[in-house]
């Protein structure tokens, strides 16, 4: 029996590729399938591909015209015929026990979904580098597995809206039907978060089992001004399922924070006419569309986002942005569970002064 399928979109990316491949015919799970699909390649990627099949039976190449990782998923997910389903991306590695924990995880827990942590990994300084917020464990709730309902107000925000740390039930998806967006970037949010709302049963492992690589120059995260708008698209089409499931109400107060959250998120990492357009749309067409005016401060999660938005909303694409080096910092400080402890000390030194 195949337990788990493994489904490798693969677009230039003869550098990492290998080291990818490695680290997956080697896991310690060996009743295992390998889809690779090649997305129109016009490096060395599917040589490399070719030469792999060639030694390893459990290897199936696909081959598609550049559509995308999302269609190229979606591929993978027609022909996968195993219990369990992982998402890997051809440029990160994995520890070789991941598949094993993850599936022995889900078996254990009778689970739809198993979360593991990862490291980032820097190709540029070759630094692993940690990731606290890949988990953030204060949305946990104690019992483990456990239900989005448990978590109604931070199933948003307690994991990340991406797949590669993730092992999902064959099974669930198929019955939900659920398919990654064919879009250019934030192809697979709407997968995520979607399996999440859906899912009876999911669970957490606590080990470092997959190294994000960041800092390449193949990574479609580093061309996002060429799709600016695909923020849009996935925040859409996840309000969409919410309404058709009738679960928009129950999840509304998690979902819109996310929501303002990831459109300010991507208004600051934007640069030139992709930021402008974003921070208009935000402005004149997103506040509306996603509630984002129909709550006061107290609705949402994080101030200083909400204050950011309050400048984007007077000022457009002029808005002036410079509290995100805050929030960055606050956000980083968080997941640590010490911001309680800076606000003490700086309350008490101003005390002090006073």
């Amino acid at each position: 029996m195949i337990k788990v399928s493994v489904i490798i979109p693969v677009y230039n990316s003869e550098k990492y590729l290998r080291e990818c491949l490695d680290s997956i015919i080697n896991q310690t799970l060996k009743e295992i399938e390998i889809i690779c699909i090649d997305d129109g390649s016009t490096d060395n990627s599917l040589d490399i591909l070719k030469s792999y099949a060639a030694k390893d039976r459990r290897i199936i190449i696909l081959q598609q015209r550049n559509l995308g990782a999302g269609a190229a998923r979606n591929a993978g997910l027609k022909i996968a015929k195993s219990k369990y389903l992982s998402f890997l991306d051809a440029d990160d590695f994995f520890e070789k026990n991941m598949l094993k924990k993850a599936y022995d995880k889900c078996e254990l827990d009778k689970a739809q979904i198993c979360v593991f942590r990862s490291k980032e990994f820097d190709n540029k300084d070759k630094k692993f580098l940690l990731m606290t917020w890949s988990i953030r464990k204060r949305f946990l709730p104690r019992k483990i597995p456990f239900s989005p309902i448990d978590i109604s107000k931070h199933i948003f925000q307690v994991f990340n809206g991406w797949a590669w740390d993730k092992l999902y039930d064959r099974e669930f998806i198929q019955q939900n039907k659920l398919r990654f967006q064919e879009i250019r970037t934030t192809n697979d949010a709407y997968f995520v978060f979607t399996a999440n709302v859906l899912a009876s049963r999911i669970t957490v492992l606590n080990d470092i089992l997959a190294y994000h690589r960041v800092n390449t120059n193949t990574s479609l995260s580093v061309t996002r001004e060429k799709s600016w708008d695909c923020c849009y698209k996935a925040i859409t089409a996840i309000k969409r399922e919410l309404i058709k499931q009738s679960l928009y109400d129950v999840y509304k107060q998690s979902y819109i924070n996310w929501a303002l959250h990831f459109c300010i998120w991507n208004a600051c990492t934007l640069k030139g006419n992709s930021k402008k357009y974003l921070l208009e749309s935000l402005q004149e067409k997103y506040s509306k569309e996603f509630e984002f005016n129909n709550y006061l401060s107290e609705f949402y999660y994080d101030k200083n986002e909400y204050a950011i938005y309050q400048e984007i909303l007077k000022n457009g694409h002029n808005a002036k942005l410079n509290g995100i080096l805050y929030w960055r910092i606050y956000k980083y400080y968080l997941d640590f569970g010490i911001v309680l402890t800076i606000k003490h000390l700086i309350n008490k030194l101003y005390r002090r002064r006073k």
